[in-house]
């Protein structure tokens, strides 16, 4: 059995070697391995291996065949005939094809699969409206509409869908499948509750000091992450409360000067530690460790992986209600997309009660355990196990 992944993921190569910058590490084609020979993937390609925070991707059974002539926007229409050439030649040799949606290179491989009547799959990650409306320029914004449709399209008439949220994707892009499952793409570590033990006991003594450590964690060259929200709050609060001390923490890759220009902005250089790139794993779960509040203000979402690694850690968190957060908290710790007012009440209200933050570390634990590796990594598994047995 073969099949074909589809994604405008960028992988990076290194001689014989392909890395990611995180989103598919060599363990994730699993899920594919386990239940077909052979696995090729077409996505965008660099060779610009030094950037950082790449992980390996290679893995025996996975081919890669990159587009390194289409770096996004237009190229993809640009090099339309040859992207097209080069998945017609592959997916005429397979026996099915994972679409990985958003995903302008996916929405060309469905209308070949179309054509040639070769089963797909979805694996629907995110939302093509909410990533291109909250991106930037007008000219972006105005691919909204398409991008939507075709999603639509796509996962409608996939053979079989996976979903990364177990309700807000599925409403917005239905699909007539009979394989249907939901699986987060984000997978945590097994975590003992002595990770609680801990977390409870520093809430209960940060009280003391009055000082609070506030992190962000993402892509900081990024401007739909909400990071003018999170300074603008913030801002607030110290003006509101300048007895209530604290340091905002950012953390993430890319470049630092849109939100440098931010913090100039709002006038917190006092109140700000431009940390830069922390590796995945212990030194992200080790910066988790150390706050009292975390934040996420993002307006453009799929189920955020920081914030379930936060929530595995016992943090508090304050976040924007897009996409599929609304299934990780509470609806109280939530506020509407740029709502800086909203944030700004509801960290007032969480700082000033330590009782609050305490249960909002139990629930955010607890509610994290759904996300186990084993777990959902078992779900794909048997996904893609009865997507095989349908075929044979």
């Amino acid at each position: 059995m073969r099949a074909l992944f589809v994604h405008d993921h960028i992988f990076y190569r290194k001689d014989n070697d392909f890395y990611s910058p995180g989103g598919l590490p060599a363990f994730a084609w699993n899920r594919y391995l386990k239940n077909v020979d052979q696995l090729t993937v077409i996505s965008r390609g660099s060779f610009d291996s030094h950037k950082n925070g790449l992980v390996l991707s290679s893995v025996e059974g996975v081919t890669f065949d990159l587009l390194y002539n289409v770096r996004g926007g237009l190229d993809y229409y640009k090099h339309r005939k040859s992207i097209e050439a080069k998945l017609r030649a592959h997916i005429e040799k397979v026996d099915f094809v994972v679409i990985r949606v958003p995903s302008t290179i996916g929405y060309f491989a469905y209308k070949i699969c179309k054509q040639m009547n070769v089963p797909f799959v979805s694996e629907v990650v995110g939302c093509a409206w909410d990533s291109t409306w909250n991106y930037g320029s007008f000219l972006i914004k105005m691919q909204a509409p398409f991008g939507f449709l075709q999603m639509k399209s796509i996962v409608k008439t996939s053979m079989a869908v996976t979903y990364v949220t177990k309700f807000f994707l599925q409403k917005r892009y239905p699909t007539k499948a009979k394989i249907v499952t939901y699986a987060s793409n984000v997978q945590i570590p097994l975590v003992s509750d002595e990770i609680l033990e801990k977390r409870l006991y520093s809430l209960e003594n940060v009280g003391g000091q009055n000082t609070f450590k506030i992190g962000i964690i993402g892509n900081l060259a990024v401007k739909y992450k909400g990071y003018d929200i999170a300074l603008q709050s913030l801002n607030k609060l110290r003006v509101i409360n300048p007895q209530m001390k604290f340091v905002f923490h950012l953390v993430g890759g890319g470049d630092q000067s849109y939100v440098n220009s931010l913090i100039k902005k709002f006038n917190m250089q006092d109140y700000c530690n431009v940390v830069g790139h922390l590796k995945s794993g212990k030194e992200i779960f080790d910066f988790l460790d150390s706050l009292d509040l975390y934040l996420h203000p993002s307006r453009q979402e799929g189920l955020p992986r920081a914030v379930i690694e936060a929530m595995s850690r016992g943090c508090p968190i304050l976040a924007s209600s897009i996409a599929g957060v609304p299934e990780l908290l509470p609806s109280e710790f939530l506020h509407r997309p740029g709502d800086a007012k909203k944030l700004t009440g509801d960290l007032i209200s969480i700082l000033s009660n330590v009782n609050l933050r305490k249960e909002m570390a139990i629930s955010n634990f607890k509610a994290a355990k759904e996300y186990n590796k084993e777990i959902l990594e078992e779900r794909r598994e048997s996904f893609f196990n009865t997507v095989v047995s349908a075929l044979s």
